[in-house]
């Protein structure tokens, strides 16, 4: 007995609880308040699901509300009254609210209420940017977009370090980011009004498979080749690894999707370049991937200014400093090494007189390199500022200047004096 009574006192505490929910009425049926209700955008679209409420002006209770439908359209049915007006829809706010506002009859809002029109809501924006990674590395080109339920209300996508930043409609949404090879990430979002929400976020591959394959020439298996694989799509930074001694390569941790694939090595070049390669499984390629020997030449001129240099040494060293090869300038200043496996070298430049000169260049494939060397000299300074070479020759100069100018000066005497020279005969006894 006291449980029956405890239930049917709850049962009648939760419909008391609930009355403050029913429009009040008049006996009358009341009367039909209906308008509509637009956003303040391009066009002025209907506002559709915004809350249009109305509240008794002298108590400030609660009377009746509504949605809006898909036109925007609204209708309520109330007594006879005094109301004030309230409009919501997430993401903004009402341009102009309406108070104390008389109502005894059926009425259309935008035209008897002092012709004013629809209610007009304007958007409430705010910013979210961040960054899109997967094990810590910059996801390319993710797209990252801001909903509301089905409705996409912002997009974009991450830049090449993995970043984004977009302007939303304020309030409570779901960002979410998606690319190929992914797990589709979501979440809740609180979007504030002029102010920027950070969100990071960590994807999850959707699987991870492994990739073999081997490099030959035709005499077999080639040893420290660079295989690089990248997705097509641009979205994680390339990956590479070193072939073995047997030319074996091995890939792990991939995520699904489609690849390009690349192979280099010093003195080498690819031979074939394989098509696309779509990863959904573990995989081992069937057909090797192919490598040739690669050369190049070098060729250039040795000089100091507008003077060409002969017999100048001309080295041309490994990466780690072995002498590859040697020539030395012809009478042209000019030297060449032709066939030179491809691959990154140093070429070094001697002479007396003159300071060495060295160089890191790189051979590519049938390429001709031209390295021009402007060598400085060496200052030993004898005389004049100059070594002893030129020294001397300054000083040559200078003498053979002195005898010519004391000759013409010789000359111009005897032409101005012909008697100058003349010896008269010697006396008889």
């Amino acid at each position: 007995m006291r449980r029956a009574v405890l239930v049917y006192v709850l049962v009648l505490a939760m419909m008391l609880s609930m009355l403050p929910l029913v429009p009040t009425v008049a006996a009358g049926g009341g009367n039909t308040v209906t308008g509509t209700v637009v956003l303040d955008m391009e066009g002025k679209p209907p506002a559709i699901g915004a809350n249009v409420t109305m509240w008794n002006a002298s108590t400030g209770a609660w009377v009746n509300s509504t949605v809006t439908n898909e036109t925007g359209s609204y209708s309520m049915v109330v007594p006879d009254g005094t109301y004030n007006f309230t409009v919501e829809l997430m993401g903004y706010h009402l341009e102009l609210a309406l108070n104390n506002h008389p109502v005894q009859d059926d009425q259309f809002i935008d035209v008897d209420a002092s012709n004013r029109g629809p209610f007009v809501l304007i958007p409430i924006y705010g910013d979210v940017e961040g960054l899109v990674d997967y094990n810590g590395t910059p996801v390319i080109g993710a797209n990252v977009s801001i909903r509301n339920g089905a409705d996409v209300l912002a997009t974009t996508e991450t830049n090449a370090t993995g970043e984004y930043s977009l302007t939303s409609l304020t309030g409570e949404r779901t960002i979410r980011v998606e690319n190929d090879g992914f797990v589709v990430y979501e979440s809740q979002i609180t979007i504030i009004e002029a102010d920027t929400v950070v969100r990071n976020v960590a994807l999850t591959a959707l699987n991870k498979y492994s990739l073999n394959g081997t490099v030959e020439t035709a005499q077999g298996g080639l040893e420290g080749v660079n295989v690089t694989v990248v997705l097509a799509s641009g979205a994680l930074p390339p990956t590479s690894t070193l072939s073995d001694s047997e030319g074996r390569f091995h890939f792990d941790d991939l995520i699904e999707g489609v690849y390009l694939i690349s192979v280099s090595r010093d003195a080498f070049i690819q031979w074939i370049v394989p098509e696309e390669i779509v990863l959904t499984s573990n995989k081992t390629l069937f057909n090797p991937l192919a490598m040739r020997e690669a050369f190049g030449n070098v060729e250039g001129r040795v000089f100091n200014g507008t003077f060409m240099i002969s017999d100048a040494v001309v080295r041309l060293l490994d990466s780690s400093g072995v002498e590859v090869d040697v020539v030395n300038t012809d009478s042209r200043g000019e030297y060449e090494f032709v066939g030179i496996p491809t691959g990154t070298y140093i070429l070094k430049v001697e002479r007396n007189d003159f300071v060495n000169t060295q160089r890191e260049i790189r051979i590519n494939a049938s390429d001709v390199l031209v390295v021009d060397f402007d060598l400085e000299r060496i200052d030993r300074s004898y005389l004049f500022g100059q070594d002893l070479a030129h020294s001397l020759m300054i000083i040559a100069i200078v003498i053979s200047s002195a005898f010519l100018v004391g000759t013409l000066m010789i000359r111009n005497r005897i032409l101005r004096e012909p008697g100058l020279l003349y010896i008269p005969p010697e006396e008889e006894d």
